[in-house]
């Protein structure tokens, strides 16, 4: 089995005469579905996770296809919590574009693929625009997330109201190899 990455996982043990701390390491799942009756909150939790992961890891290339591209509220920053990633964001939601220009500020090259003629699709350029290459998706494209290290494919659906699974599933895929076939 191979995996793009471990996660490092503490497990703390309390004894009569102190703490014992154990470390192991654990392989990701490589590859994770999500099925349309899953739900959307499943979905969001999942590219919250990647999103957030690449922040404090960012890829070398980003890129975002969507047809259809809203400002999707991903983050519920109501406690400030992520003050540390987000040190200019002072309100509850954590936005798609605010995520996308935070990639851009630690190195990542941000490429966004839409169709800006979309009227659903204004609110997020006019957010971007001039600060995040956008590209204009020609016909039928694959739709998703794709970074060096992941990418989220399928029914995917960004809106302003949220992030939505459009169709039957969306495919979380973290093995090196086939990230690599969808840059090449």
């Amino acid at each position: 089995l191979r995996c793009s990455f471990h996660i490092s996982i503490l497990s703390i043990s309390m004894a009569r005469n102190g703490i014992t701390i154990y470390e192991f390491e654990r392989c990701p799942m490589s590859r994770r579905v999500l099925h349309a009756h899953s739900g959307n909150t499943a979905l969001k939790d999942a590219l919250s996770s990647l999103l957030m992961t690449e922040l404090m890891h960012p890829s070398e290339e980003v890129y975002l296809i969507s047809s259809r591209l809203g400002n999707t509220p991903l983050i519920d920053n109501r406690l400030d919590s992520y003050s540390d990633l987000f040190p200019r964001i002072n309100q509850r939601w954590i936005y798609l574009s605010d995520i996308l220009f935070a990639l851009k500020s630690k190195g990542s090259s941000v490429h966004v693929i839409c169709d800006p003629m979309l009227p659903q699709t204004q609110s997020i350029i006019a957010e971007l625009y001039e600060k995040i290459e956008i590209r204009r998706v020609y016909g039928h494209v694959q739709e998703g997330l794709f970074t060096n290290r992941m990418f989220v494919e399928g029914a995917l659906q960004f809106s302003d109201q949220g992030v939505y699974i459009s169709g039957d599933n969306v495919s979380i895929v973290s093995e090196p190899a086939e990230i690599q076939d969808q840059f090449h």
